[in-house]
């Protein structure tokens, strides 16, 4: 979910779902560059409302830290293939008439 936002400078995302009903906020942040637009993603660290669950999250937050940037890098290659290929689907294309 969107928790704030600057259009075409940042937006930042709650994120729900992390195993133990952890949630974490994303900042991304763009920034014009000459060859186009800098991505730049901050992640905060996972919190929760349970005292315990919060105090274990500590502990797992370098392996969601590294599960996440991971998952990021690969997604970014991906489309960095699909960008150099111009394979990148149209909005027009996910359109079903």
């Amino acid at each position: 979910m969107i928790v704030d936002w600057k259009p075409f400078d940042y937006f930042t995302e709650q994120q729900t779902g992390i195993p133990l009903k952890l949630t974490g906020y994303n900042t991304t942040h763009l920034a014009p560059i000459p060859e186009g637009t800098q991505v730049k993603m901050v992640f905060s660290g996972v919190t929760s409302s349970s005292a315990v669950l919060g105090f274990v999250a500590k502990f797992l937050a370098p392996i969601i830290r590294q599960k996440v940037r991971s998952d990021y890098v690969k997604m970014f290659a991906r489309l960095q293939e699909m960008l150099e290929r111009d394979d990148v689907p149209k909005a027009a294309d996910s359109v079903k008439a």
